[in-house]
C-alpha cells in the first residue's frame, strides 16, 4: 500500500538502508565514548541511589511527635522513638539528652543531629556533578579528534569527497 503523502520523498528505502544499531552507533564515537559511557552509567548508578535514599525518609507522623512530647522518663521515650521513622530518631534523641538543659542549646544540639543527617544524604552528589560536568568535555574531545582526523584525510586525499569529510566529523 502507498501512503497518500511521502515525507521523505521517495527516499524512504535509502534512508532504511543507512540506519545503524545502537551498538553500530556507539563504536562509531570512538575510544572516547568508554568513559562517556562510564561517567554515564556511574551518574545513573548513584542518581538510583539517591533517589532510593531520598524516597525511604519518612515524616514523623503528629500522634509519634506528640508521644515523645509527653515522654517524661527515659523508658516511656525509649518506646515512643520506636515508632519514628530511622532518620528523625538521631535528632529526637539529642533533643531528649537535653531536655533539662536551656531550649537554645537543646536546639543547637538537635539542627548539629540534622546536619550529620543532611551531610549523609548530601554524599556523594558531587561524583554525579563530576560526572555532569566532565562527559560533556570528553564528547568536545571526541569531536576535536574526529576533526583532526578529517583534516588529515582532506591533507592526504583532498577535499573531493564530501563522504569523507562528513565521516570523520560525525
Amino acid at each position: 500500500p502507498t501512503l497518500p503523502l511521502d515525507p521523505t520523498l521517495g527516499q524512504a528505502a535509502l534512508i532504511e538502508a543507512t540506519r545503524v544499531t545502537w551498538w553500530q552507533h556507539l563504536r562509531s564515537g570512538g575510544i572516547w565514548m568508554v568513559p562517556i559511557s562510564l561517567f554515564g552509567i556511574l551518574s545513573a548508578l548513584f542518581g538510583i541511589l539517591k533517589l532510593l535514599q531520598i524516597r525511604r525518609i519518612k515524616a514523623p507522623t503528629p500522634e509519634a511527635i506528640a508521644a515523645l512530647s509527653q515522654a517524661e522518663a527515659p523508658a516511656d521515650f525509649a518506646r515512643a522513638v520506636q515508632a519514628l521513622p530511622p532518620a528523625s530518631k538521631e535528632i529526637f534523641e539529642q533533643g531528649f539528652a537535653l531536655r533539662n538543659v536551656s531550649e537554645r542549646k537543646r536546639h543547637a544540639a538537635m539542627t548539629h543531629a540534622f546536619i550529620g543527617f543532611r551531610g549523609r544524604l548530601e554524599s556523594k552528589l558531587s561524583l554525579i556533578a563530576l560526572t555532569a560536568a566532565v562527559a560533556p568535555l570528553l564528547g568536545l574531545l571526541g569531536t576535536v579528534t574526529g576533526m583532526i582526523k578529517t583534516f588529515q584525510l582532506i591533507s592526504l586525499n583532498g577535499a573531493g569527497d564530501a563522504r569523507v569529510l562528513s565521516g570523520g566529523i560525525s
